[in-house]
């Protein structure tokens, strides 16, 4: 039996830059580094919000304005054999005291 065959183009999506939501400042696919370390927050408001009942709110950010926003608020950098929350519940989340 014959093969049939059809052509068809396909549109393929990907992510090739960003643009800071703080700065404006745009980045590109050929910064690796700032692509894989952008912060993006995309969030779904439910009824009594602050942002507004039903609301979606998305925000994009380039590394260096989401550390200057999260730094004090994040905890920092786990450094090998520091707890982590996969740690939590082995010492009944006392921390090891």
């Amino acid at each position: 039996m014959p093969l049939i065959r059809k052509d068809q183009t396909v549109i393929v999506r990907g992510l090739v830059g960003f643009e800071c939501d703080r700065c404006k400042k745009r980045f590109g696919g050929g910064d690796a580094v700032e692509m894989d370390e952008m912060f993006y927050w995309h969030h779904e408001c439910g009824y009594g919000s602050a942002w507004g009942d039903g609301a979606t709110v998305d925000v994009t950010l380039c590394q260096g304005c989401a550390h200057e926003l999260f730094a004090g608020l994040a905890g920092g950098p786990s450094t090998p054999g520091e707890p982590t929350l996969d740690d939590a519940g082995k010492d009944g989340g006392h921390g090891g005291n």
